[in-house]
């Protein structure tokens, strides 16, 4: 099937685990009549997949998969190529993230990725590893993703265990006092301290919203660490906390794909207002806004945006001022740019009919 895919769409479909196939799987059909005249006599076979019901058994099914990628010449089994890099991440994910479900829903978010660049860009990722190490060095936010997936469904299983069992104090009548015999005084209770390392605090001034998202999943990214930290914030550190602010929508010239975050001033009808996410988010706006200082100190900003895999259409900004604008690459992608009109400039560009 692998084969007949790839010679006739010149691509390697998605396929869910359930429909790779192991020597050790037992193939299991069901016969019945053709729905045709002609063919009333005929058997029809329809291959009844077998789910993954163990994660042992998802990491033989991808290994099969990609040793039958190059038993067929299109994709060697190699770190060089990428599918042994692959399956070393996600060992590693494993290892974070233990639960088969956790690591199918990441599984599924890689190759899904990979079968829409090889879909869609066609003319830029002509080979399967092109677009396989394509998404493991620069779409590291899937994994990200994956990973506040897994500490937002712990967020909720612990609420609903709250909700499905909440504390519930004795309604009886007054505690009854315990006579004290004279001249002995009643030795107080020892009350045993919590250990700090087993429960971290949440510092009051961050938002509970921030803190649910980032506490687990970003310790080493935390938003009020980078904020406090002395030295020069670098660009891995930012792209981490990055990874974990929410999708605010497009801009109103993006397409379909990617995602945006925005923060700070905005002007909308003459009003000028702060977005919502500067309440929000202020901790990681404000390591964010650090880091921007840090790399063009001479620039004054009001707002900025982080954009994920956006593709804008050419558009105006009528209601901007005339202050720079400044880029700032945190990722290291291909095949991207940045076209702007000048002039005076040499490259000639057909939008809507205009040259």
């Amino acid at each position: 099937r692998l084969s007949r895919d790839f010679l006739i769409h010149g691509i390697v479909p998605f396929y869910e685990p359930a429909e790779i196939r192991t020597r050790a799987d037992v193939i299991v059909v069901k016969s019945g009549l053709s729905r045709n005249a002609e063919d009333l006599l005929s058997i029809s076979r329809a291959d009844q997949p077998e789910p993954v019901t163990d994660v042992t058994t998802l990491f033989h099914r991808l290994h099969a998969f990609f040793m039958a990628l190059e038993y067929l010449n299109i994709c060697a089994f190699s770190r060089a190529e990428g599918p042994l890099k692959y399956l070393q991440e996600l060992e590693q994910f494993r290892s974070e993230c233990p639960g088969l479900p956790f690591l199918m829903a990441a599984d599924r978010a890689i190759r899904k990725k990979i079968f829409r660049l090889l879909s869609e860009q066609r003319a830029t990722y002509t080979a399967f590893s092109q677009a396989l190490l394509e998404v493991l060095n620069n779409h590291k936010y899937l994994w990200n993703d994956a990973r506040t997936s897994v500490t937002l469904s712990k967020v909720e299983h612990n609420r609903q265990q709250l909700v499905a069992n909440p504390d519930q104090r004795p309604r009886g009548g007054k505690k009854k006092k315990r006579l004290q015999t004279p001249g002995k005084e009643e030795t107080p209770k020892k009350i045993s301290k919590e250990d700090p390392a087993k429960k971290l605090k949440r510092d009051d001034r961050i938002p509970e919203k921030e803190w649910k998202l980032i506490a687990d999943a970003a310790k080493k990214a935390i938003a009020q660490e980078l904020v406090a930290k002395k030295t020069p914030l670098s660009r891995d550190e930012i792209l981490q906390l990055a990874f974990y602010l929410p999708d605010q929508g497009q801009h109103k010239a993006a397409g379909e794909r990617g995602r945006a975050f925005f923060a700070g001033a905005y002007r909308h009808g003459g009003i000028t207002r702060l977005r919502a996410s500067c309440r929000s988010w202020p901790w990681s706006i404000q390591a964010i806004t650090k880091y921007i200082q840090q790399k063009v100190p001479e620039v004054v900003f009001t707002s900025f945006a982080i954009l994920y895999d956006q593709e804008a259409k050419p558009h105006r900004d009528s209601g901007n001022d005339a202050t720079p604008n400044v880029v700032i690459k945190l990722s290291d992608s291909q095949g991207d740019g940045l076209w702007i009109e000048d002039p005076l400039g040499q490259d000639t560009r057909d939008i809507d009919g205009r040259v």
